[in-house]
C-alpha cells in the first residue's frame, strides 16, 4: 500500500513541475490518505542560483538558441562533465539526506533529470523506488542514472534510444507524459464556450508561446485576421508575458479574441478548441493530444522541442511553419478542408495519452 511519495522536479519551465502535479493529483484521487512532498532541490537549497538559472535559461533559449542546441544531448559534453555531475550529485545527496529521512518515502518519482541524478545518488544509501518519468517526446543523455528502477517515457521511439544508451528494457514503461487527471474527464463543450463569451457555433483557434509567452504571436494574431472569408475565432494565451498580454488587449481585430495570462485552466481551452498554434513544449503536446488538437507548429526552441515537433509531423498530428505567413495558409487550408482537420484529429486523438498520470501511480504500485 502507498503512504508516502515525494515529487522532485525544477521549475526552469512549467512543465516539469506540471508534470509533477499531475502525478500528484492522480496519487491523492486513488489514494486519498496518501502523504505527498513536491521539492525542488534548486529552490530549497540555492534560492539565489535557481532565480539565475530560470532567467539564464530564458535568455539563452530566446536570444541564443544555437548555443542551447549544441549543449542539449550532446555526447562530448556530457563525457566532458560526467565526474563533474557525479561529485555535484554525490553533494548534493549528503545535503538531502536530512529531508529525505524526515519524510522517508517509499518512491520519489524525478521529472527532471537534474534531481534524479541526486536521488540516484542516495540510493547508495537509502533503500526506495526511484522513477525518472521524461516529459518530452525524446530522451537526452543526462538522464541516464545508474539507481532508477524504472523511467516511464512517451513513445516507443524513446524507449528504444533509452536502450541504446545501456537501460534494461524491463526498466522502461511507455506511459505517455503525465497530464493533470481533469483531461479525462468529460466536459460541456458549449458550456464552457457561454462560460469565456465565445461564439458557439465557428471554429476556435488556440495560439500559445509557452508559459513565457515566446515567439511571433502578434504577428500571427494579425495575419490570421486577414482571413476574412472564413469565420472563425481565436483564444490566446499569454502565460507569464505581461508585456504581450497587454498589447494583445489593445488590438482592434475584425476576428473575435479572447486573451488570457497564466491560466490553470488550459483543459477547457484545449477542449473547446479546433486546432492549436504555437510551440511544441512537452507538457503542451501531450496536453493538446490528450485533447485530440491538431498542431501548427512554430518557434520551437533547438533540442527538446525540434524533436517533439519531429514526433508530430512524422504522426500525422501537427504541421511545422517557418513563418507567420506560412501559419495564416495552413490555418486558411485545414479550416476550408475539413476531411484533413478531421484526419489530423484524430491522429492526434490516437497518440493522446489523457490516463498518464494514473498509469504512472499504478506502476509505483506495481513496483513496490
Amino acid at each position: 500500500m502507498l503512504n508516502k511519495v515525494m515529487l522532485s522536479y525544477l521549475n526552469i519551465t512549467t512543465g516539469h513541475k506540471k508534470a509533477a502535479w499531475s502525478i500528484h493529483k492522480a496519487l491523492k484521487e486513488l489514494y486519498p490518505e496518501i502523504s505527498v512532498l513536491e521539492i525542488d532541490p534548486l529552490k530549497v537549497f540555492y534560492p539565489r542560483l535557481e532565480a539565475i538559472i530560470n532567467k539564464g535559461y530564458q535568455r539563452l533559449v530566446k536570444s541564443n538558441p544555437d548555443i542551447w542546441d549544441y549543449v542539449y544531448d550532446n555526447e562530448k559534453i556530457v563525457k566532458l562533465t560526467a565526474n563533474l555531475r557525479q561529485i555535484t550529485n554525490s553533494f548534493n545527496s549528503y545535503r538531502l539526506s536530512k529531508l529525505f529521512s524526515s519524510f522517508n518515502p517509499q518512491a520519489v518519482v524525478c521529472t527532471h533529470a537534474f534531481p534524479c541524478g541526486i536521488f540516484s545518488a542516495l540510493k547508495n544509501s537509502n533503500k526506495f523506488l526511484l522513477i525518472g518519468v521524461i516529459t518530452d517526446f525524446d530522451v537526452h543523455s543526462y538522464w541516464i542514472h545508474p539507481n532508477v528502477s524504472c523511467y516511464v517515457v512517451a513513445t516507443e521511439h524513446t524507449a528504444a534510444k533509452l536502450q541504446k544508451k545501456g537501460i534494461e528494457k524491463e526498466r522502461i514503461k511507455i506511459l505517455g507524459i503525465p497530464v493533470d487527471p481533469v483531461f479525462t474527464k468529460v466536459q460541456d463543450i458549449q458550456a464552457i464556450k457561454r462560460k469565456y463569451n465565445l461564439k458557439e457555433e465557428i471554429p476556435t483557434i488556440l495560439i500559445m508561446g509557452g508559459g513565457w509567452g515566446f515567439g511571433p504571436i502578434e504577428g500571427i494574431i494579425h495575419c490570421l485576421n486577414e482571413l476574412e472569408n472564413i469565420d472563425f475565432q481565436i483564444i490566446v494565451v499569454a502565460g507569464t508575458n505581461k508585456k504581450l498580454e497587454s498589447r494583445l488587449n489593445k488590438l482592434s481585430l475584425s476576428k473575435l479574441v479572447k486573451v488570457f495570462g497564466f491560466v490553470d485552466f488550459m483543459d477547457e481551452l484545449m477542449k473547446v478548441s479546433n486546432l492549436f498554434i504555437g510551440k511544441p513544449g512537452g507538457m503542451t503536446t501531450a496536453e493538446s493530444l490528450a485533447c485530440g488538437l491538431p498542431m501548427v507548429i512554430i518557434n520551437s526552441i533547438p533540442g527538446q522541442e525540434e524533436r517533439n515537433a519531429q514526433y508530430l509531423t512524422a504522426q500525422g498530428a501537427g504541421i511545422k511553419a517557418n513563418s507567420e505567413w506560412e501559419v495564416k495558409k495552413i490555418v486558411q487550408e485545414l479550416l476550408t478542408n475539413p476531411r484533413k482537420m478531421n484526419e489530423m484529429q484524430e491522429k492526434a486523438l490516437n497518440i493522446g495519452k489523457p490516463q498518464s498520470a494514473f498509469d504512472v501511480v499504478r506502476t509505483i504500485e506495481e513496483l513496490m
